[in-house]
């Protein structure tokens, strides 16, 4: 899953994260992910998470850096290793920016291990700036750093990237930067249909131009079973818990020989 909860501060168009808060859990308890890419989470709104839906762990571990927030299911997912750096021109220099962004935006890198099947991957996750045109310098940066993972093994990169398909950034990393060989592929598209769930009387609609959050992979021969977009309201106005709605892909690896990208 990908999930841009909504930052934790005053927002008129939105109930507080204490109102909140127990319809994002609930999105979880409903999709039932083994693997979450948060955007724009602080500290405490991991924690209320986690304390609401036991069984998850959860990265990066630093108060500050939480605006790519990482959950997993602990007994399914060992973390061998982790990393982060930053959407900038100075991408190992804690909290830069340099990309037309006045916030700093980050990516995690995890390297994971499956219990059930004993295979290795990496998860990444990131969230993009929305000013234009931070997207198209950060599109670059994230493949150069995505593809050392994939040449090692399957990658999954879950984000809101800000870039809808139509933008310049989406076709860079799914294309490749000036055709080069290396890009991701979006779960979307290798998925043989797509989902809305809602409650009765939630607008089910989806305009799938205008999809800004994804699930990609790279590195491995990778199926997606379904992609599901959670619409689900709450309370007698159909408020919804965030400016962004869940997407969960259900992906499934075939861990014969590799054959490329």
């Amino acid at each position: 899953m990908t999930y841009n909860v909504l930052v934790a501060l005053p927002n008129p168009e939105y109930d507080p994260w204490d109102v909140r808060a127990e319809h994002v859990a609930e999105a979880l308890r409903r999709n039932e992910p083994d693997l979450v890419g948060l955007q724009e989470p602080l500290w405490f709104q991991i924690d209320d998470l986690r304390e609401a839906v036991p069984g998850y762990a959860a990265l990066p571990l630093s108060v500050l850096d939480t605006d790519a927030g990482i959950l997993y299911r602990e007994d399914r997912f060992e973390v061998l290793e982790h990393g982060i750096y930053w959407l900038s021109p100075t991408p190992d220099v804690p909290r830069s920016t340099g990309f037309g962004n006045f916030l700093y935006r980050m990516v995690v890198t995890v390297r994971m291990k499956d219990r059930v099947s004993g295979g290795e991957f990496f998860l990444v996750n990131t969230h993009f700036d929305n000013t234009p045109p931070s997207q198209d310098r950060s599109a670059p940066l994230f493949l150069e750093r995505t593809e050392p993972l994939a040449n090692e093994l399957p990658v999954i990169a879950t984000g809101d990237f800000n870039s809808r398909p139509e933008s310049s950034a989406y076709r860079t990393l799914t294309q490749g930067v000036e055709g080069g060989a290396f890009s991701l592929r979006d779960s979307f598209s290798l998925a043989p249909e797509f989902e809305v769930l809602g409650r009765e009387g939630d607008d089910t609609s989806y305009d799938t131009s205008g999809r800004i959050d994804h699930v990609f992979v790279a590195g491995g021969s990778f199926a997606c079973t379904r992609w599901v977009v959670d619409k689900t309201s709450y309370g007698p106005d159909h408020k919804v818990p965030s400016d962004h709605f869940p997407v969960t892909a259900h992906l499934e690896l075939d861990r014969g020989p590799r054959s490329g990208r």
